[in-house]
């Protein structure tokens, strides 16, 4: 569920980020326009969403036949303020900037969102922003995210938790597939113009 969500989210990422006026980019253009802002490595030794997320986004590539571009992935922590750093050290480098960022999670995403705007880019006009999680503030952000409706999850981890109590039968690790959804909202759009700052 964490990979085919992260997918999602990352193919609206190409289909913000790849595109030039409804034309679609060749793989080598589009591989240098899209980035993925995740966890740093320490975080992940505790918990393995992020490189879930990372193999979800790279996984969307590959259906698309896009390779990953080397210098378009940033570490960060899972705060607004750790991605805003994240994202004005990706969006500051020399050369051709991303037109459209995945990030590991919607308190990411709007770093980058204000990184972005702090550094003059218009959202979406210049750059796409997609999140993952459907965080509350998402909407006042109008962040294009993946909701994965964490309350419905926790039921099930509840229910689970309390049937085993009442058989007493050893916790059977159960496989579902829980829901999650795309949320299109004002982050994301086709860029209108591929403009190099660099």
């Amino acid at each position: 569920m964490i990979r085919a969500s992260a997918r999602a989210a990352s193919t609206r990422t190409l289909s913000s980020g790849c595109s030039r006026t409804n034309t679609i980019a060749s793989s080598s253009t589009c591989s240098q326009r899209l980035a993925h802002i995740g966890a740093d490595p320490d975080f992940d030794l505790d918990f393995h969403i992020p490189t879930r997320r990372w193999q979800g986004f790279l996984q969307a590539l590959a259906d698309a036949g896009i390779s990953p571009p080397p210098t378009h992935y940033e570490p960060a922590d899972f705060t607004v303020e750790g991605d805003y750093q994240a994202a004005k050290q990706l969006l500051g480098r020399p050369g051709a900037r991303p037109t459209a960022i995945f990030a590991a999670s919607d308190e990411m995403a709007i770093g980058a969102i204000l990184a972005a705007r702090d550094l003059g880019f218009r959202v979406p006009e210049d750059m796409s922003v997609v999140g993952i999680d459907g965080h509350e503030l998402g909407g006042f952000f109008q962040l294009t995210t993946v909701d994965q409706f964490p309350a419905r999850q926790g039921e099930h981890a509840a229910a689970a938790i309390l049937d085993q109590l009442d058989t007493d039968r050893p916790l059977i690790q159960r496989r579902e597939d829980s829901p999650y959804e795309l949320i299109v909202r004002g982050s994301t759009a086709r860029p209108s113009t591929m403009r190099d700052d660099g």
